[in-house]
């Protein structure tokens, strides 16, 4: 079919500087006589030629283009297309399965050039050609939580890239599934293809994937390797979608932000129009603002109990009470709208929580603070013993805490000795932080000894000793050796001599809590 093109050359010395990488061609599917042969357009073109002979703008007529040049202008066309080009990411994804099991190397080249790299490990048997399936599927995921829109990806896989585009046949009921799997997750961007490359373009993959089933993975822990229990793909079925019709309590709330419809009593309208001012929906989660914290993501009563179970005793919980478990899990980004009532309620059910509460019997009395004037000046310190027998003979504590930040160091000693307490001091306070000015303790022999009162004096840091009858003047560090004792009771069973293992962690959990 004949065709026109327009090429613009430009000889207008105002208008040069800015066309001088240009060029710009456009195209019409109808033939020119076709085209003349109407008024208005004859008028149209007519009148854009008087208007850009000013210019000494030529027109020039083309014959009917040939395959090659069509070719080169579709690339030419995606040339204008800078910013997908920009955003390009490259992923590169290698599989395989043999005698030592099934595993997967993925490598993401950013557009500036910079690599990630991961290596997967399958807990479960699959083929060759279902590893490469899963190397593909892995790094399209990656690519999603990365907020990705454009993708290339490479693979070595004959069989893989031709199924994919269409060339091959997907023979089996697990093969038609893996590729429904991956056009599905392609279509989630807005470009992605695959492509195939020669073995030996791709031998860095091959390597982190060889990497992950090695013996020497866990000694040599150059690449985290990471664990895929169960495939991507159910049994031998195409994935189907379930759609939710279940009524939750963010119903009315996302079809108000989503479609703008309120619900049928008018009770209810205004509550959900004065509620949605404080949501917005990103990437298709509903979201909670916050004054001082980041958007808080809403969940359903079903995750709500995970979340509650995680945060109070999981890898991170120290068993903490209703009100400061609700402040945590704010903190960790996480709403619904029965959160402190669940959170107190959950409390209450815990038996390590009602096994080692703390009952209060003391009266109250005002608080007399102890003043620091700069951060790490002023230090309490204290012991704790006899503890449980742990590994090395450790069956003692020592703890320090900063009066101004109430940041705490804690070590455990086999011997309360005053050079073991010294040591303990010139390494956690003095090397991290810098000489103290003052530092709270008991009367304690460790801390009044002739070997800890030199080491004061020759640094000019003042000594500030507790009564002997009152040791709630060094109640700062009191408070600390309470909750870290607790923490541990509630972490131990019936192993009570692993304390010094789960220290450091007991000690990172009250740090964050704070």
């Amino acid at each position: 079919m004949e065709k026109v093109a327009f090429c613009l050359i430009l000889a207008s010395r105002k208008l040069r500087p800015y066309f001088q990488s240009h060029s710009i061609h456009v195209m019409t599917d109808q033939p020119l006589r076709q085209v003349l042969q109407k008024p208005e357009a004859s008028g149209r073109l007519l009148k854009r030629a008087i208007e850009l002979s000013q210019f000494e703008i030529l027109y020039i007529p083309q014959t009917t283009i040939k395959s090659q040049t069509l070719a080169e202008c579709t690339g030419f066309q995606k040339e204008l297309l800078k910013e997908p080009i920009q955003a390009l990411w490259r992923i590169f994804v290698d599989g395989s399965s043999n005698e030592n099991g099934s595993r997967a190397g993925i490598i993401l080249i950013t557009p500036e050039g910079h690599r990630f790299h991961s290596a997967l490990r399958f807990e479960f048997e699959a083929s060759s050609n279902e590893a490469e399936y899963e190397a593909l599927l892995a790094g399209l995921r990656m690519a999603k939580e990365l907020k990705i829109r454009v993708v290339q990806c490479y693979s070595d896989s004959r069989l893989v890239v031709n199924q994919v585009s269409m060339e091959y046949q997907a023979r089996g009921a697990k093969m038609a599934a893996y590729l429904a799997k991956v056009k599905k997750e392609l279509s989630k961007f807005e470009y992605g293809l695959v492509d195939q490359i020669p073995c030996e373009q791709n031998a860095n993959t091959d390597t982190l994937a060889r990497h992950a089933t090695s013996k020497e993975v866990e000694t040599l822990s150059i690449v985290p390797v990471e664990f895929l229990e169960s495939p991507s793909v159910a049994g031998g079925t195409t994935e189907v979608e379930m759609i939710d019709i279940r009524l939750t309590w963010m119903t009315p709330i996302i079809e108000y932000l989503t479609t703008g419809k309120f619900p049928d009593e008018l009770k209810d309208a205004r509550r959900i129009l004065y509620q949605a001012s404080r949501y917005v929906i990103v990437d298709g989660a509903l979201y909670r603002r916050s004054h001082s914290l980041p958007l808080l993501r809403c969940v359903l009563p079903e995750e709500a109990r995970t979340i509650l179970q995680e945060v109070h005793e999981g890898f991170c919980g120290d068993h903490v009470g209703g009100k400061n478990l609700t402040l945590k899990i704010l903190r960790q980004g996480y709403y619904w709208p029965t959160l402190s009532k669940d959170s107190i309620s959950y409390v209450r059910k815990c038996d390590k929580c009602q096994l080692f509460a703390t009952v209060s019997r003391a009266l109250p009395v005002k608080l007399k603070m102890i003043s620091s004037p700069w951060p790490f000046a002023v230090w309490g310190i204290d012991l704790i013993g006899a503890l449980p027998m742990g590994k090395g003979g450790v069956c003692y504590a020592v703890v320090a805490i900063d009066y101004f930040r109430k940041w705490a160091k804690v070590e455990p000693l086999a011997k309360i000795t005053s050079k073991r307490v010294l040591d303990f001091v010139v390494k956690n306070i003095v090397c991290q932080f810098r000489l103290p000015k003052k530092i709270v303790s008991n009367n304690g022999t460790q801390f009044d000894s002739d070997l800890f009162t030199k080491f004061c004096e020759r640094h000019v840091i003042i000594i500030s000793f507790s009564s002997v009858a009152y040791s709630q003047a060094n109640g700062q560090v009191q408070t600390v050796n309470k909750t870290l004792k607790e923490s541990l009771k509630k972490r131990l069973d019936e192993a009570k001599g692993v304390w010094p293992k789960q220290l450091s962690q007991v000690l990172w959990v009250y740090r964050t809590s704070q």
